[in-house]
């Protein structure tokens, strides 16, 4: 497994005042989220919480695909290891959020900008700490979801679960569970420490309880550490507060110690990079979910790491490739943006064998390996490693306008534009500028080559981009794979369907009934092994008999060879993918008192006839069980696809 972490570690903020004084605010929190959009000198400004960090690979993807799609096609990391959408459309209206949503990345719209949660990034990775904290990251998000109150937290209040190594404790976060080597937890403000498994619980009730004491000054006080009371009169409220839900605590000393983020480079079988300053363009992130194989971390401080670094498939990213590689450019900041954090970094769960080195650290051309690189960070701070992903396109500047290409409305939706910000298109690559000559560079491809990492990808980003929520279960499955067959993701707008068709046809598979295609070209791009029954798959369109039979019955020679389904007609699956004419035949055979099939599947494609042959069915009395696509698009690929996804329910 390989997973990716991004990290941008913010300077610890200073301690709550014993005497806190208010900020002086006149207005509510207007910091921003996927659904309350910010007005930034290049564009409205979408800001994704990731609890953790964490994201699956799909939802990477779909993440990509939305910054490409409606901003600037690059991902912004911020210092708490979320993500920002930036250059969108000050008419984008609710699609960020739509897509987000779909790509499971909004499960509350009433808590989405209050789930601002950092853990320790290699936590469960690399056997440090004292306990794996995702499981506590699970609870404690499901926790705040379900809880009413929380949802008046600020988007600036910050919660923080350490494994006990002390790397995100020390983050001026407003509420920190942090393990302790006893298999407990401490927990701050309460200043007490709880069983393990109730740390999620006790940091919701800590935040609660902030809420209740911050009511009198609600519009002004959005951190702890702006909370005017005396101190350790919060401690004493939280500790109050936790018998009530039966949670036990101690009184212990406070855990001490420190740690800061991930190296970077391969820490245990974790790949760890770091990022500056803060900014991927759509290729760089492209090539992060394409090395991560299931998870992709974005941590606090911005590096990315990939768990599980195994021998790298033959074309994929390794080690070197997106890791330690001080002669890399970073993208500059964007316009408009008051601060970046001083470093920024993926990291992802890897590769051991590196590309271009061999085991001894050494280059093929026997020049030094390339190390992490320490100098000056993107505000002055000297020591930030900055180890950059890069493209082949130069670096933008402040003021340039940078959108994607207006996609026509409808049929474009879902296709490959080149970025016309880029010269060259936004290809996934690298370049590498040696330092005696910057004409002499080595460009190397990195693009998927497994394809089984290509179907999963391609799913996923179909489930982001396409709106199969209006959809049954079994026909989204299916959508997805008619989808995937033409890579229009607006497909499923034109789709029609009865109720039972999958199931109906299912059903009559596994009792083995035959599928009828109207052309070679569906027959041959049905998959036979995911046939439940070994189901016969039968085109009688080459039949000898067909050229006389349509000469006589003044028709297409498609239209005549259904005439050779009639003993196999009776609940057979049929799918006409390429002539009109052949389904129409199939209506009229129908109303001569034919059998009826089980199921249609009605895709054929063309300008004369297609539409209106399905508009046929769709509206036919006799109520067959169908599956269509609306209008002059379809094909045999479709058809097929259609069957494969019906067969089997395995992806």
């Amino acid at each position: 497994m390989i997973v990716g972490m991004l990290t941008a570690m913010p300077t610890a903020a200073p301690p709550p005042s014993p005497q806190a004084t208010p900020a002086a605010r006149d207005r509510g929190d207007a910091c921003p989220g996927a659904l309350r959009l910010h007005a930034a000198d290049d564009g409205a400004l979408a800001r994704v919480r990731l609890p953790g960090g964490i994201l699956t690979v799909g939802q990477a993807v779909a993440l990509g695909r939305a910054a490409r799609r409606l901003g600037d096609g690059d991902l912004h990391l911020t210092s708490r290891g979320n993500v920002q959408l930036r250059g969108l459309a000050a008419d984008c209206g609710g699609e960020p959020a739509r897509l987000l949503d779909a790509a499971g990345l909004l499960p509350s719209r009433e808590h989405e900008r209050v789930r601002d949660i950092v853990a320790s990034p290699l936590s469960g990775l690399d056997g440090g700490g004292s306990l794996d904290v995702r499981p506590w990251l699970t609870a404690l998000d499901a926790a705040l979801c379900a809880s009413e109150a929380a949802g008046g937290l600020s988007g600036r209040f910050l919660f923080a679960l350490d494994d006990g190594r002390g790397d995100v404790a020390g983050l001026g976060t407003d509420v920190t569970v942090r393990a302790t080597g006893d298999g407990g937890a401490w927990l701050t403000p309460g200043s007490v420490r709880v069983a393990a498994a109730d740390a999620p619980l006790a940091a919701l009730v800590a935040a609660e309880v902030f809420l209740e004491a911050a009511r009198p000054h609600r519009t002004r006080t959005w951190r702890v550490s702006e909370l005017p009371l005396p101190e350790g009169e919060l401690d004493r409220l939280v500790r109050d507060r936790l018998t009530a839900p039966g949670i036990g605590r101690e009184d212990r000393p406070e855990p001490a110690g420190s740690a800061g983020g991930p190296p970077p480079d391969v820490v245990g079988e974790t790949l760890s990079a770091h990022v500056a300053p803060g900014r991927l363009s759509a290729s760089q992130w492209e090539a992060l979910t394409v090395a991560a194989d299931t998870e992709l971390r974005l941590t606090p401080g911005a590096a990315w790491s990939s768990p599980s670094w195994a021998p790298p498939r033959r074309g994929a990213p390794s080690r070197s490739d997106v890791s330690a590689r001080p002669d890399w450019s970073p993208i500059p900041p964007p316009p408009g943006c008051a601060w970046v954090p001083a470093s920024a970094a993926p990291v992802v769960r890897g590769r051991t064998a590196t590309y271009g080195r061999t085991p001894r650290g050494r280059s093929k051309r026997g020049a030094a390996a390339p190390s992490p690189c320490t100098g000056p960070g993107v505000n002055g701070a000297a020591g930030t490693p900055v180890v950059t992903m890069s493209t082949s396109s130069p670096p933008r500047t402040a003021g340039t306008a940078c959108r994607p290409p207006r996609r026509q409305a409808g049929r474009d939706r879902g296709r490959s534009f080149p970025d016309r910000c880029r010269p060259g298109g936004d290809h996934l690559m690298t370049r590498k500028t040696t330092e005696s000559s910057e004409k002499s560079t080595v460009t190397t491809h990195v693009y998927e080559k497994d394809g089984a990492a290509i179907y999963r990808q391609s799913f996923a980003t179909i489930r982001a981009e396409a709106d199969l929520g209006g959809l049954p279960a079994d026909v989204s499955q299916v959508a997805v794979r008619m989808i995937h067959a033409c890579g229009m993701v607006d497909l499923v707008e034109d789709l029609v369907h009865t109720p039972a068709v999958v199931a109906r046809a299912r059903e009559a598979l596994r009792a083995g009934a035959p599928i009828l295609c109207d052309v070679q070209m569906v027959a041959s791009g049905v998959t036979r092994k995911r046939l439940p029954a070994g189901n016969d798959v039968i085109c009688t369109l080459s039949d000898p008999a067909v050229p006389e039979l349509a000469a006589r019955m003044g028709t297409t020679r498609s239209a005549a060879a259904l005439e050779l389904w009639r003993d196999r007609l009776e609940g057979a699956v049929v799918a006409v993918g390429n002539a009109p004419t052949a389904l129409f035949r199939l209506l009229e055979m129908i109303e001569e008192g034919a059998p009826r099939p089980a199921a249609v599947i009605g895709v054929p494609v063309g300008f004369v006839g297609a539409a209106e042959s399905k508009d046929a069915l769709a509206g036919h009395p006799s109520g067959l069980e169908h599956l269509v696509v609306r209008g002059r698009r379809g094909g045999s690929a479709i058809a097929a696809a259609a069957l494969n996804a019906i067969a089997s329910e395995e992806e």
